[in-house]
C-alpha cells in the first residue's frame, strides 16, 4: 500500500515539475492588434514574391519554348497576371513548384530496378540470357 502511494506521489511531483518547466518557456507570439497598413504591406510583399516566382518559372527555357510554340506573348501573360487576385496569384505560384520540367526520373529508376532484379535472379539461378538475331549465317 505504501509503495502504491509513493508511486502516486512521484507521478504527481513529475507532473507538477513538468507543468512548471512548460510554464517557464518563453511565449513565441503575443496576441495584439495589427494595423491595416502592416497587413497591406505584407500582402503586397507576398504578391510581389509570388509574381517573381511565376516570372522566373515562365522565363525558363522549356516553358519559354512551349509559349513560343503556342504563340503566346509575354505581354499577354503579364496583362492576365495583373488581373488575377492575390489568392489566385499565390495558388499559381505554389503550383509552379509542383511542375516537373524535365520529366519524371522515377519511371526510369523503376525500369532500371526491374531490369537489375531480373539480371540478379538470372545470375543467382545460374541461367543465362541468350539473344539471337533473326538472320542466320550459312
Amino acid at each position: 500500500m505504501i509503495n502504491f502511494l509513493l508511486k502516486r506521489r512521484v507521478i504527481a511531483y513529475l507532473v507538477i515539475g513538468w507543468a512548471f518547466l512548460l510554464g517557464c518557456l518563453p511565449i513565441n507570439g503575443l496576441a495584439m492588434p495589427v494595423s491595416s497598413r502592416v497587413l497591406r504591406n505584407e500582402t503586397k510583399n507576398l504578391r510581389e514574391a509570388d509574381l517573381t516566382k511565376i516570372y522566373s518559372f515562365l522565363d525558363g527555357g522549356v516553358v519559354q519554348n512551349k509559349l513560343v510554340k503556342m504563340r503566346i506573348k509575354s505581354s499577354e501573360i503579364k496583362a492576365r497576371l495583373a488581373n488575377l487576385s492575390d489568392s489566385q496569384i499565390h495558388r499559381l505560384a505554389v503550383r509552379t513548384d509542383q511542375v516537373k520540367l524535365g520529366g519524371d526520373i522515377g519511371a526510369i529508376f523503376v525500369i532500371a530496378l526491374i531490369v537489375g532484379i531480373v539480371f540478379l535472379v538470372l545470375y543467382l539461378t545460374g541461367q543465362s540470357l541468350q539473344i539471337e538475331t533473326g538472320t542466320k549465317k550459312n
